[in-house]
């Protein structure tokens, strides 16, 4: 079943990439260009057009994929229908209602082997959903060619595909009343005794079916008369030992004589010359009662029943877990923490029974709803990894990979993870290289895990090159200067090429170089000190008092613009850090001195920061605060400019304000 499953989403994938790919191959869904002359205009057709534009720009826009098939149906042109479903569905093959308006519509435009193969792909694509395998059996049935063993049939592969989910009701509850609407009760019944062995939501409902329809069933549409004749003698047999193990009882009124009798002396109750009176006789013990019909019926019943304790403790054990469950369905929306919390905590339960089956009906229940989460998926291969099922981990992971996460990075490296653990060496590298070549170029944690993987399998030069390309890369971005990927890049590979090559000169070289590209990133001095204390090279001192000295080194002055021979470069190459930070760094400096130079090293980093930092950087810029904030206070306690003026101007001013007015009258 699991190469079936296989198959399907391959089928379903079969557009290689999903979604998305189908949509950029498909165009804009018009087929051939037509002229627009040739027929008035379509406002169907073109919503439809429309629709398909929108998608192609955010194919993983769900509501998007909606519309567009919203769009596709009311224009209902089967073509057009089959393009829009397969490229849907080829990206959430779980949403099972899809897959009935996609049959629906075969269906509609009389295309039945077409509809009976929509269903097929989708039971294949979502073998847990229940809801489908009843739309699929209606679905036959319905067929006037149909006869019951192919409805049948369907019921069967629904029973072996979800029947043991705890939810599975829906679909056990069709399968029962589709055989007693065929009038044969042994099948109805056979049903009722496979359901008292599963633990699901309605088993008490199921037991009661099992009664009833026992207690209306004729002993020979239970068992053979060999059987019946069999199961009489057994019950007959038990019957009669339990009433020989059980004591006899006495004839009434013979209890308080033989009480007497005890007591007495018999030869004092014997006259001299008469005979002995006999012995009284024991008591027979009671013939066992007669085994009935029903009493054959009940001995039938028995381990069924039995079958059915077991099961509904199974049930109280679960029912916890089950009723935090909130939506067992696929759908977009994320889940809340409580729901995901939930499942972890049914998956723990679940593995510690040690039950293979019942846990992998449940990773694959969960699987539906948390099919976006690729954390479950990664937790469900290391499981089925660590039971030795690596068919079925493989078979997890495609599905993962190919479908459901496929546009998450992390499902990649795992699974590049698992394929080297199998030996699979190749299949590891092409993940990365997948990863990297087109899902997320630039993303550090990728490339460190590729260049590791090289280094296991002996390949310095693949290492390094996964690093040095990405360097390059963003030595060419602009943005990547003062703020990308550079500075930290940088720093993996320098510790890299240290740890795993035991290259220490190469990796300072790397950090030299980012340095130079980057000096405006405190971190990336710290990482360079760092480097170069883990390293401990015999010039280790030297080389970083003079990364101390450059990183804390005052800040460039800017030639004024007002010389004619200015440019736009700054004098000297001082320090693009703030002053906070060159300050710290400063005094980093003499910490180092102390711990690893001499007397004379710590007086020279001493007086390298007193003639840099006179006032420590806190305290000048409280100072300025301060004298910001007095100023502040002194603009706001000034009187208005106009009214110092006409005050300071004096009986002149007036006067001339006047022959002013004058004149203007």
């Amino acid at each position: 079943m699991e190469a079936e499953h296989e198959a399907a989403y391959q089928q379903v994938d079969g557009n290689s990439t999903g979604g998305a790919a189908f949509v950029a191959s498909a165009g804009d869904g018009t087929g051939a260009a037509a002229d627009p002359s040739a027929a008035p205009a379509n406002p169907l057709l073109e919503k439809y057009h429309e629709s398909w534009k929108e998608v192609q720009g955010a194919s993983h826009d769900f509501t998007l994929w909606t519309n567009l098939i919203q769009a596709a149906e009311r224009l209902d042109d089967v073509a057009k229908l089959r393009e829009v479903y397969d490229s849907f569905l080829a990206s959430w093959p779980l949403c099972y209602g899809y897959w009935k308006k996609y049959a629906d519509a075969e269906h509609r435009h009389a295309n039945t082997e077409g509809a009976v193969s929509v269903y097929e792909r989708g039971v294949a694509a979502t073998p847990r959903s229940a809801d489908l395998w009843v739309h699929y059996a209606n679905y036959q049935k319905s067929l006037p060619e149909a006869s019951p063993d192919a409805v049948r049939s369907i019921y069967e592969r629904a029973a072996a595909a979800v029947g043991t989910d705890f939810l599975s009701h829906a679909m056990w509850d069709k399968y029962i009343a589709f055989e007693e609407e065929q009038g044969l009760k042994p099948n109805v019944l056979a049903l009722y005794c496979r359901l008292l062995s599963i633990p699901l939501r309605d088993l008490e409902k199921y037991l009661q079916g099992f009664k009833a329809t026992v207690q209306a069933s004729a002993l020979g549409e239970l068992m053979s008369e060999e059987a019946a004749a069999a199961l009489r003698a057994q019950l007959q047999q038990e019957r009669a030992a339990a009433a020989a193990a059980a004591p006899a009882k006495p004839a009434a009124g013979s209890a308080g004589a033989d009480a007497m009798a005890v007591d007495a002396d018999p030869a004092a109750e014997t006259a001299p010359g008469e005979d002995a009176p006999p012995a009284a006789e024991a008591p027979a013990a009671p013939a066992p009662a007669e085994v009935t019909d029903d009493d054959v019926k009940e001995g039938w019943m028995k381990p069924y029943l039995q079958q059915y304790e077991s099961s509904k403790e199974e049930v109280e054990r679960r029912k916890p877990f089950e009723d935090a469950i909130k939506r067992s369905y696929f759908h977009v929306k994320p889940l809340d923490a409580a729901q995901l919390t939930n499942w972890l905590k049914y998956l723990d339960f679940m593995e510690a029974k040690g039950d293979n089956d019942s846990t992998i009906t449940l990773y694959e229940r969960c699987l539906v709803a948390c099919a976006s989460y690729a954390e479950y998926w990664e937790r469900y291969v290391r499981w089925l990894e660590k039971q030795q099922l690596h068919e079925y981990a493989n078979y997890a992971l495609q599905r993962a990979t190919s479908v459901f996460c496929k546009p998450r990075a992390d499902i990649h490296l795992f699974a590049a993870r698992y394929h080297e653990r199998q030996g699979n060496v190749e299949g590891a590298r092409g993940r990365y290289k997948y990863v990297l070549g087109e899902l997320s170029p630039r993303l550090l944690s990728a490339v460190t895990e590729a260049a590791n993987f090289e280094r296991r399998q002996g390949n310095r030069e693949a290492a390094c090159a996964l690093y040095e390309s990405l360097l390059d890369e963003e030595k060419s971005r602009e943005e990547g200067l003062s703020k990308g990927l550079m500075p930290f890049l940088a720093m993996q590979y320098a510790t890299f090429l240290r740890l795993a090559y035991k290259d220490h000169t190469k990796g300072r070289e790397v950090l030299k170089g980012a340095l130079a590209l980057t000096p405006g990133i405190k971190a990336l001095w710290e990482a360079a000190v760092h480097y170069e204390e883990s390293g401990a090279a015999p010039d280790m001192l030297q080389y970083v008092m003079e990364l101390y000295n450059k990183a804390s080194a005052p800040p460039a002055e800017p030639v004024p613009a007002s010389d004619p021979t200015s440019s736009t470069q700054p004098k000297g190459p001082g320090s693009p850090l703030s002053d906070k930070d060159r300050e710290e760094l400063s005094r980093r400096a003499i910490e180092f001195a102390d711990m690893h130079g001499r007397a004379a090293d710590v007086l020279a980093a001493e007086q390298r920061h007193a003639e840099q930092f006179l006032v420590p950087h806190a305290v000048a810029a409280e100072g300025r605060k301060r004298h910001a904030d007095a100023a502040a206070a002194a603009a706001a306690a000034a009187p208005p400019a106009a009214k110092v003026a006409r005050t300071d101007a004096g009986p002149a001013a007036a006067a001339a304000g006047g022959t002013a007015l004058g004149a203007v009258a």
